[in-house]
């Protein structure tokens, strides 16, 4: 992943100032990191930003 970010950075200014190279972290296989993501947008969210599909 790292590898992939470095090669973009270097045909892009934009990606090249911004290092996501060294800001962005693998994190290890099974980790809840999605489930708490999105936990945190739900309590975020308001009764007009819900939508109910079913």
């Amino acid at each position: 992943m790292r590898g992939e970010l470095v090669r973009r950075a270097r045909e892009s200014p934009f990606l090249r100032t911004v290092r996501l190279d060294g800001r962005v972290a693998l994190l290890p296989a099974g980790s809840p990191t999605a489930a708490v993501g999105a936990a945190l947008v739900g309590a975020a969210s308001t009764a007009e930003e819900i939508t109910v599909h079913g």
